[in-house]
C-alpha cells in the first residue's frame, strides 16, 4: 500500500523545490564564472607569450584557438599562428644560406614576416575592392613558372620541404597565391580611371645600342665607334638595323628594344637622359655608363597608374597595431622595407 504524505509534508516538499533549483542555478553560474576566468586567464597569458614571440606548442595552440593576433591592420587580424608558421619557415631558410658578414637575426626575420603578412592583408582589401578573382589557371601558371626551375615536380617538392619545411601545397597557398593576388590587383589598378594624378608615373619605351668597354675595346675606341654609328642614324639609317649590327648586349637581336622602363630601374646616367626625352626623340650624344657607351632613343612616352607608390602610401596611412616589440615596418622612417618586398 503506497504511503501518503500529509498536507504538512507536501507543503515542505513544495517549498524546497525553488531552493533546489536556485542552488543548481548558482552552481552552474559558479562553474561558468570559473570557466570564463580560466579563458580570460589563458587569453591574457597567451597574449603575454605572443608579445614575447614564444614558439611553445601550447602557446601556438592557444593562440590559434583563441584567435590571438600578432597585429591588426585597419581592423583586420593577422593571426599569431600564421606569423609563427612563416617565421619558422623563414628561419629555416636563412639557416641554410650563407648571408655573408652580417647574419640575419631573429628580429630581422620577425620584421620581414610581419611586413609580408601586413602587405597580404591589405592587398586582400583591394582584391575585394577590384573584385579580383583568382582562378585555378592563374595558380597553375604561377606554379608552372616555379617548377620550371627544377627538373620535375618531385624535385621541387623535395627542395621546398628541405628549405622551408613546407609541402608544395603549403608553399603554393602561402607564397604563390598571395603573389598572384598582388599581380592581379596591380593589373586592376593600372586600368582604374579614378586614380588620383599624384599616383601617376611616366614610362618610356626605349631602345639603345650598347658599345661595351672590355679587354678587346677600350673606352676611347668604344666611344668613337658609338659616335660614328650615332651620326649614321642622324643621317637617316635605320636604328634597329644598326643595333643588330653593332649592339654588344642581348637587346641587339631585338633591334635594341628595351621595352617600357620605369624610373628607378636603370642606372642614373641612363635614366636621367631617357626621362628628359620626348616620344620619338634620338638623343644627340652618346651616353656613358658603367656598361659602356649607349646610343639612346625614346620610342614612346606614356603616363601610367603607379601602383607601388599608391600602395606604399596606403600602408603608411593604415591603422596598424602590433602586439609585440616588432617595429611598424611601414612607418615613414622604415618605408624602404616595402620597396624591397614589392
Amino acid at each position: 500500500m503506497e504511503s501518503m504524505n500529509t498536507p504538512e509534508e507536501q507543503e515542505v516538499a513544495t517549498a524546497s523545490e525553488p531552493k533546489k533549483r536556485n542552488m543548481a542555478g548558482q552552481f552552474l553560474l559558479g562553474m561558468l564564472i570559473v570557466v570564463l576566468l580560466a579563458v580570460v586567464g589563458l587569453f591574457v597569458y597567451t597574449k603575454s607569450q605572443v608579445r614575447a614571440l614564444s614558439e611553445a606548442p601550447f602557446v601556438l595552440s592557444a593562440a590559434n584557438i583563441l584567435h590571438v593576433p600578432i597585429a591588426k591592420i585597419n581592423g583586420h587580424r593577422i593571426s599569431y599562428a600564421d606569423f609563427m608558421m612563416d617565421f619558422s619557415s623563414l628561419k629555416s631558410f636563412y639557416s641554410q644560406q650563407d648571408t655573408g658578414a652580417e647574419p640575419v637575426t631573429e628580429d630581422d626575420i620577425s620584421q620581414q614576416v610581419l611586413s609580408r603578412l601586413i602587405v597580404n592583408t591589405l592587398m586582400g582589401e583591394y582584391a575585394k575592392k577590384y573584385d579580383v578573382v583568382v582562378e585555378q589557371s592563374d595558380i597553375d601558371a604561377a606554379k608552372l613558372e616555379l617548377l620550371s626551375q627544377f627538373p620535375d615536380e618531385a624535385t621541387a617538392a623535395q627542395e621546398i620541404q628541405s628549405t622551408f619545411g613546407w609541402s608544395l601545397e603549403t608553399f603554393t597557398e602561402r607564397v604563390i597565391n598571395p603573389i598572384v593576388i598582388e599581380q592581379k590587383v596591380g593589373n586592376a589598378f593600372s586600368t582604374d580611371d579614378s586614380v588620383d594624378e599624384s599616383y601617376k608615373a611616366t614610362q618610356v619605351k626605349a631602345s639603345h645600342i650598347l658599345f661595351a668597354v672590355n679587354e678587346e675595346q677600350s673606352a676611347e675606341k668604344a666611344k668613337a665607334a658609338a659616335e660614328k654609328v650615332l651620326k649614321r642614324i642622324q643621317d637617316g639609317e635605320d636604328f634597329a638595323t644598326l643595333a643588330k649590327e653593332f649592339g654588344s648586349d642581348g637587346t641587339s637581336e631585338a633591334g635594341g628594344d628595351l621595352g617600357w622602363i620605369d624610373r628607378g630601374t636603370t642606372v642614373p646616367e641612363f635614366e636621367d637622359v631617357l626621362f628628359s626625352m620626348t616620344a620619338g626623340q634620338l638623343y644627340d650624344q652618346v651616353v656613358e655608363t658603367q656598361f659602356g657607351f649607349h646610343i639612346v632613343k625614346a620610342d614612346d612616352v606614356r603616363s601610367v597608374n603607379d601602383f607601388a607608390a599608391f600602395f606604399q602610401q596606403q600602408l603608411q596611412d593604415a591603422d596598424i597595431s602590433i602586439y609585440s616589440d616588432i617595429a611598424n615596418p611601414f612607418a615613414k622612417d622604415t618605408e624602404e622595407i616595402y620597396k624591397k618586398l614589392l
